[in-house]
């Protein structure tokens, strides 16, 4: 990997009064801590946001952006009085500058400007007068190549002291600065980092992280065109994958966030359950598949409570596939645009991560500790050599590594349109090697069956089609 620089501005209010100790106390961090300011007066606040008090309430999402932006355009001022504004700009606007070789002598080379990236907090955490509303945070990033995330997080109240409570929001936002350096200023020419990989930061209170719900709120910048040359980008391999967000912004816009860490979805812990298919097209029993596979995670992880423990479900599109070859820009975008129909869903809408790499291996090492949910024909394919260059040990050594990455499948059943029997992947299982037979977690009939595919109504639609010409 080669590093892009960062440096970063920090403005917190209500809560995150750990960052500041926690970033200035490691070596160097001169280098990267262009300032810290807690505005925590409602008149510093004010201040700090040009003026005038905030309009959304001193905790909101809103509010949280602002600061953010604040520290961002404070943190490209300052950049530009230090190296000077025109090789700032020049910077910004050509990425080119000479590289000095390890003679001394310049050398024309490509090299990629610093990321100024101003962090912004706003929080509502246990006080003396106890709160009507929820114990929250807000986490706001916004640098300066036009990218901005929003994080939310809810503290249950009653839980924690505010002392805990703040360092638990000082430990999210240092989270959230390192997930966005991992998945933004790296130039990633390898499997994203897992969280065991991600530095955990030792806090003196907090045993477990339980009692926090924790979610993306929003990513702006949410134009077509945008999401267009992300997709673009996906295809032509310069990103390993990008997740589309149906109606993921306050206006209910849809949005698409490159390298978004995926183990950012994940709930108190738990995994994410990744349905995988080319969903052409999306129909109601891929969303029933995947309601049949949070409840087969939650008797697989013995949790009682189905609605309150169920992981987070995010659907997989391949831009590449094993037997079929890769598909278009075009095609990509109206697939994902397809998780924008609400009428498909009861429960949506659900995340969709369009991916580069069609082998489970390949998307075990992106998505460590995943469980993948696939149907028959998929799950047949995963134990057959032919997909390993017809080498059963290069097949055993793959699935063993997928176990190794604590990743694993939901299988569910299929029709066979020659019998018009119903198979599930029960009758399979004694098939797969035992080493690896533990990671398969076949679905009975009982638990999913529904007698719809995306090939008959291919067909139907085509026939439709020829008919109304």
């Amino acid at each position: 990997r080669s590093l892009r620089e960062v440096k970063i501005l920090f403005r917190g209010t209500g809560g995150g009064s750990a960052v500041g100790q926690w970033l200035l106390t490691v070596s160097g961090a001169s280098s990267t801590v262009l300032g810290i300011a807690y505005p925590y007066h409602r008149n510093a606040l004010a201040r700090a946001l040009g003026g005038s008090p905030p309009v959304h309430g001193y905790c909101s999402q809103e509010t949280c952006l602002a600061l953010s932006r604040s520290a961002r355009d404070e943190g490209k001022q300052i950049m530009s009085e230090d190296i000077g504004f025109d090789l700032f700009h020049k910077y910004h606007n050509s990425n080119k500058l000479s590289k000095i070789g390890e003679s001394g002598s310049s050398t024309e080379a490509e090299t990629k400007s610093p990321i100024i990236l101003g962090v912004g907090f706003t929080g509502v955490l246990a006080s003396e007068s106890p709160h009507k509303g929820e114990h929250r945070g807000y986490v706001g990033l916004s640098d300066s190549e036009g990218r901005e995330l929003v994080h939310k997080v809810v503290l249950e109240k009653g839980l924690r002291s505010r002392e805990e409570e703040d360092d638990i929001t000082s430990y999210l936002v240092i989270q959230a600065i390192i997930n966005y350096v991992n998945f933004y200023a790296f130039e990633i020419d390898g499997p994203a980092p897992s969280d065991k990989q991600i530095i955990q930061l030792p806090l003196k209170h907090i045993q477990d992280l339980g009692g926090i719900e924790y979610s993306l709120m929003t990513v702006v910048n949410t134009h077509e065109e945008a999401k267009r040359k992300a997709i673009e980008s996906l295809i032509l391999g310069d990103r390993d994958y990008a997740l589309f967000w149906p109606k993921g912004n306050p206006n209910g816009e849809s949005v698409l966030i490159p390298h978004f860490p995926i183990s950012g979805l994940r709930k108190a812990g738990k995994p994410v359950l990744i349905l995988c298919g080319s969903f052409n097209p999306l129909h109601v029993g891929h969303e029933r598949m995947a309601l049949a596979a949070m409840k087969k995670f939650n008797q697989v992880a013995e949790i009682a409570d189905t609605e309150t423990s169920s992981a987070k479900v995010v659907f997989e599109i391949s831009v590449n596939n094993a037997d079929k070859g890769g598909i278009s820009i075009d095609t990509v975008a109206k697939r994902m645009l397809q998780f924008t129909d609400e009428e498909l869903f009861s429960h949506g809408p659900w995340p969709v991560v369009a991916t580069t790499v069609p082998k489970f291996v390949d998307k075990a090492r992106l998505f460590p500790g995943c469980l993948f949910v696939v149907g028959m024909d998929t799950a047949v394919r995963i134990i057959n050599p032919k997909y390993y260059n017809n080498s059963e040990e290069e097949m055993l050594e793959a699935l063993i590594e997928i176990k190794r990455l604590c990743c694993s499948f939901v299988v569910a059943g299929r029709i066979n349109s020659e019998t018009n029997a119903f198979e599930t992947f029960h009758e399979m299982h004694d098939r797969v090697p035992t080493v690896i037979r533990s990671i398969f977690h076949p679905l009975s009939e009982e638990e999913f069956r529904i007698d719809l595919s995306s090939t008959e109504m291919r067909q139907r639609m085509k026939s439709e089609g020829k008919a109304n010409m």
